[in-house]
């Protein structure tokens, strides 16, 4: 039962999330969340620390951008579509691996991605090179 609501919450969040081009700077808002998304290009392949460090000095329409949780980078993901599987409102996304800021449970050597390819979720050592992209909270 647990899963069925969880599964329901999920596409209902789905189904309810619009995201906003803004075609001059390349930013995607998630109306829902307020997040704003960096889409202006495609970023990487980097390692974990170059990502984070990337974000962090990102200036694009003002800064306060960040990496992004693994459960952030889970809400742009559309497991209806694939290659890539990405929600609509994005132009710049390679079915590749997308860090996220997230480290793994017990494993401080190794941090999250999401699969842009098919919306999968996995971890790597943190010197595999992935792809970036920044986020941060509406401005």
């Amino acid at each position: 039962m647990k899963k069925s609501a969880v599964f329901f919450l999920g596409m209902t969040l789905l189904l309810t999330a619009v995201f906003q081009r803004d075609e001059v700077t390349g930013i995607v808002t998630d109306t829902q969340t307020g997040l704003q998304w960096q889409d202006n290009m495609v970023v990487g392949p980097m390692n974990w620390n170059a990502a984070m460090a990337y974000c962090d000095r990102l200036v694009l329409d003002g800064t306060d951008w960040m990496l992004p949780g693994v459960e952030a980078l889970e809400t742009i993901v559309d497991s209806t579509k694939d290659a890539p599987a990405v929600v609509d409102g994005f132009e710049h996304t390679v079915s590749k691996h997308y860090w996220s800021s997230t480290v793994s449970q017990n494993e401080n050597y190794r941090a999250k991605y999401v699969g842009f390819f098919d919306g999968n979720i996995g971890s790597h050592n943190k010197d595999y090179l992935g792809y970036v992209r920044c986020v941060r909270a509406k401005k």
